[in-house]
C-alpha cells in the first residue's frame, strides 16, 4: 500500500539477486500462454476490463479502504497485471474517476467506492479501459470480461476458452490449478536456478503495482493524470490514507 516500501524492497532484491515471484496467480491461468502467443501476432490498439460484483462486505480487511487500499488494489491487481502479461506491455500512464461510498450507503464495515474507472495509456500506445463495480446488494447476479482489440480482430478472453471475432480459436477443459502452477513454477526456477520458469519477479510487478496505486491517487487527485514512470523512479509516492 506504500510504493515507496515496494521500491526499497526491490532495491534490496536486485542486490542480493535471489530469485524472486510475485502472487499474480492470473498468469498462471490455462488461457494465459496462448493468449500472450496469440495477441504477439497482432497489431493491439485497445483493451477492456469490466468486473460487476457484490458491494456487501466479504472480510473485514478488504472492506476497509485504508487496509486494502480498495477493491482496485487487493482484487482487479491480479487483471490488470494479466493484461500487462497478455500484451506483453508497461503502463505508462493512467487517468482514473471513483464513484465514492457515503457512510450511510451498504452495509457496514464497508467503506470502499461503488465504482472504480481506470484510463491506461500503454508504453507502446496501446490504451485500455478497466471498470470494476461494487454496487448491488441484494443479488449475486456479476460478470466479469476482458476484451482487447487489435486492427481486424476482437479476443475475449477467459481462463479456459478465447474467442476471436465470435469464434472459439482456443479452449480446454482442463481443470488446471493456477495457484498450484504458479507454485511449481517458483520451485522449478529455484531448483534449476532458471529465473524463466516464473513469470512475474518482483522487479516487473512494480510495473502493476504504480498501475492500481497510481489509480487510486489519480482518482484521490480528481482524475489528474499520472506518470507510471514517477511512482517507479520514486519522484512521486502514493501511500494508502489511514483511517
Amino acid at each position: 500500500l506504500d510504493m515507496s516500501k515496494a521500491l526499497e524492497y526491490n532495491e534490496a532484491v536486485q542486490k542480493s539477486g535471489i530469485l524472486t515471484q510475485v502472487g499474480f496467480v492470473s498468469r498462471y491461468e490455462s488461457a494465459s500462454l496462448p493468449g500472450r502467443e496469440l495477441l504477439q501476432k497482432r497489431t493491439l490498439r485497445h483493451a477492456l476490463l469490466q468486473a460487476v460484483y457484490s458491494g456487501n462486505p466479504l472480510r473485514y480487511w478488504t472492506s476497509r479502504y485504508e487496509l486494502c487500499g480498495g477493491s482496485f488494489v487487493e482484487n482487479t491487481i491480479h487483471r490488470i497485471d494479466l493484461l500487462r502479461y497478455l500484451v506483453d506491455d508497461d503502463y505508462a500512464a493512467i487517468s482514473a474517476f471513483y464513484v465514492p461510498r457515503q457512510p450511510d450507503e451498504g452495509p457496514e464495515p464497508m467503506n470502499l467506492p461503488h465504482v472504480y474507472n481506470v484510463n491506461y495509456r500503454f508504453a507502446s500506445g496501446i490504451t485500455a479501459n478497466a471498470t470494476t463495480s461494487r454496487v448491488m446488494y441484494e443479488t449475486k447476479a456479476g460478470k466479469r470480461e476482458m476484451v482487447i482489440v487489435s486492427d481486424d480482430s476482437v479476443v475475449e478472453w477467459s481462463p479456459k476458452k478465447i474467442v476471436e471475432n465470435g469464434e472459439v480459436v482456443w479452449e480446454t477443459e482442463d481443470d488446471t490449478n493456477a495457484f498450484r502452477t504458479q507454485a511449481e513454477a517458483f520451485v522449478q526456477a529455484v531448483q534449476t536456478g532458471d529465473a524463466s520458469h516464473a513469470r512475474s519477479p518482483y522487479a516487473d510487478g512494480l510495473n502493476t503495482l504504480a498501475g492500481v496505486l497510481g489509480a487510486n491517487l489519480s482518482a484521490e487527485a480528481g482524475g489528474e493524470l499520472v506518470q507510471v514512470d514517477d511512482l517507479i523512479s520514486g519522484r512521486v509516492n502514493y501511500l494508502v490514507p489511514g483511517e
